[in-house]
């Protein structure tokens, strides 16, 4: 297996042992200091991600990540940052960073990060300028796919294309949910405990750690030949050899490619990204709301994808497609019907097609969604959008 190249940009607190959890996977490391010209990275290209690790909130950081982005247009970057300000992470984004992992953080929730985007059906070419794939163009099927996880609405399994009965038992499928979705990072056995059986003293939460790996070992058994899941020094991690692809990934793809076409000020590409990333699904695991270890990915993911929404609907009102712009608010409302700008957006689209009173009745809905969920009132921009009916 090749490795993955990372390229650590300054020294503002990244530890060499959070470094070292990355040792699961071939990765080269190749940090450079914070006054590295950002022009200087051609020298060490071809690289698969960038970590950016400064703590310097400067118009300088901001213009070497538009340096890096405009000539790496489709690599990661990830800016690690203590207390960052608000404005400054949002000029971040714009500028071109991928993500962003605020401290503090431990050496598994930084490998988790880096390897969501070092996934090994990743579309990012390792070449001195990178090129984005065209969007809407569906890419063909990967012949050395071992297995398709469908994560996004209920889990599904795909072996070559068919789908595979899953285990019994709905802790037994969450736990293989979960080291699919670890696919990339290992997993300290406590770690494990502490999401499944959190109640339970640590002799019986072993005891029914044991029993879930064996029972899940015998399932895999069936369709792979050699151990899936290993242990080693404490943390259980998948077969590495094991080529995984899932919705979640294509859907993380697609969404920093949409970022990224956005920051350059690209609008109609990023809005054909984000149309794709969000055609597969509005819920991460939707079976598995009550289980511990899903609460913070399926709230990440719907960030983003409440995100990508938005923006594409702003992008049909823009252009005057008002009809889809309202299947796309409405959307965002199915999700999250506290989201005021789409009840906004959909007034000003109910108005442009001459449906005052389905404006009126929006208004209204905003207003007992505030009112009910949040105790608060409609603000005084979609108040104005009312008062002008």
């Amino acid at each position: 297996m090749v490795p993955s190249k990372i390229v650590v940009y300054g020294n503002a607190g990244i530890a060499a042992e959070q470094l070292a959890a990355f040792s699961f996977r071939p990765i080269e490391v190749t940090p450079v200091p914070d006054s590295y010209p950002a022009e200087g990275l051609q020298n060490l290209a071809p690289f698969d991600l960038v970590l950016l690790d400064s703590s310097t909130e400067t118009s300088e950081n901001l213009e070497r990540i538009r340096t890096v982005r405009s000539t790496y247009a489709s690599v990661p970057m990830i800016l690690t940052s203590a207390n960052p300000t608000a404005s400054f992470i949002v000029e971040a984004y714009r500028c071109g960073i991928t993500d962003c992992v605020l401290a503090p953080y431990n050496a598994s929730q930084l490998a988790s990060i880096v390897y969501a985007y070092l996934n090994p059906s990743t579309s990012f070419q390792r070449t001195g300028r990178e090129h984005l794939a065209q969007p809407g163009r569906p890419q063909p099927a990967d012949k050395n796919t071992d297995l398709y996880v469908q994560f996004l609405g209920p889990l599904q399994l795909q072996l070559h294309k068919s789908p595979l009965q899953l285990p019994g038992g709905i802790r037994q499928r969450s736990l293989l949910a979960f080291f699919l979705h670890q696919q990339h990072t290992p997993v300290h056995r406590d770690r494990i405990m502490e999401h499944f059986w959190p109640d339970h003293d640590t002799d019986c939460a072993k005891n029914n750690l044991n029993v879930g790996i064996c029972t899940l070992r015998r399932y895999l058994q069936q369709f792979f030949k050699g151990e899936i899941i290993r242990f080693q020094n404490g943390y259980f991690h998948l077969n590495p050899d094991l080529y995984i692809r899932s919705d979640w990934e294509a859907f993380h793809e697609r969404y920093a490619q949409a970022r990224a076409a956005e920051s350059q000020g690209q609008e109609a590409e990023a809005a054909s990204w984000y149309r794709l990333a969000t055609q597969n699904g509005s819920e991460f695991l939707e079976e598995f709301q009550q289980e511990r270890w899903t609460k913070q990915p399926r709230g990440a993911y719907t960030e983003k994808y409440l995100n990508a929404l938005k923006f594409l609907g702003r992008f049909q009102q823009k252009r005057g497609e008002f009809e889809a712009a309202i299947d796309t608010l409405r959307r965002v409302l199915h999700t999250d019907n506290c989201q005021e700008s789409a009840h906004q957006g959909l007034m000003e689209c109910f108005v442009a097609l001459g449906y005052k009173e389905m404006a009126v009745r929006q208004y209204r809905e905003c207003e007992r969604a505030l009112s009910e969920k949040l105790s608060l009132c409609p603000s005084s921009a979609i108040k104005a959008v009312y008062e002008g009916l």
